[in-house]
C-alpha cells in the first residue's frame, strides 16, 4: 500500500510539475496532458476492466482535471498576452512574476493532485490499484529504455 501511494503521488507530481513548466520545458510530456498519472489511468483502463460506474467516475475525474489544467493555460495565455501588448514591456520583471506564478502553481497542484489521487483510489479496487502500479512500473522500463536507445544514438552521430 505504501508502494502505491509513493508510486501515484510521484506520477502525480511529475505530472502537474511537468504541467507548470514553461513551453520548451516539457519534456517527455505531451501539451495538455492532465498529469502524467492520469494519462497512464486512461492508457490502460482496458486492462483494468473497470466497471460501467468506474469509467463513469474515471470520465468525470479525468475531465474535471483537464478543465482545471485548460483553464489554467488559457489564464495565463490571456497574461502574457495583454504584458506584451504594453507599452512597458519589462521582459525581466515578466520573468520574475512567471517563476513566481510557477511556484504558487506547483504548490496549489501538490494539493489539489493529492485529492484527485484519493478520489482516483477509491474509485478503483485493491487489485486494480496494484495492477495499474505494475503497468505504470512497466512503462517507465520501457520509456527508460527507449531513451537510452535515443541517447546512444545521438552518441553514435557524433
Amino acid at each position: 500500500m505504501k508502494k502505491l501511494i509513493i508510486v501515484l503521488v510521484a506520477l502525480a507530481m511529475a505530472g502537474s510539475v511537468a504541467m507548470a513548466a514553461p513551453r520548451g520545458q516539457q519534456r517527455g510530456v505531451k501539451r495538455g496532458a492532465p498529469g502524467m498519472m492520469f494519462r497512464l489511468v486512461a492508457e490502460f483502463r482496458a486492462e483494468l476492466n473497470l466497471t460501467a460506474d468506474q469509467n463513469q467516475q474515471l470520465d468525470d475525474l479525468l475531465n474535471e482535471v483537464k478543465g482545471k489544467l485548460k483553464n489554467r493555460r488559457e489564464e495565463r495565455g490571456g497574461q502574457m498576452g495583454e504584458a506584451f501588448i504594453a507599452d512597458d514591456f519589462n521582459a525581466q520583471a515578466i520573468h520574475e512574476a512567471r517563476q513566481a506564478e510557477r511556484e504558487q502553481f506547483r504548490a496549489e497542484m501538490q494539493t489539489y493532485m493529492a485529492d484527485k489521487i484519493q478520489r482516483l483510489h477509491d474509485i478503483l479496487t485493491k487489485e486494480q490499484r496494484e495492477q495499474l502500479v505494475q503497468l505504470a512500473e512497466e512503462k517507465g522500463k520501457e520509456m527508460r529504455k527507449r531513451m537510452g536507445e535515443r541517447r546512444q544514438k545521438r552518441m553514435e552521430r557524433r
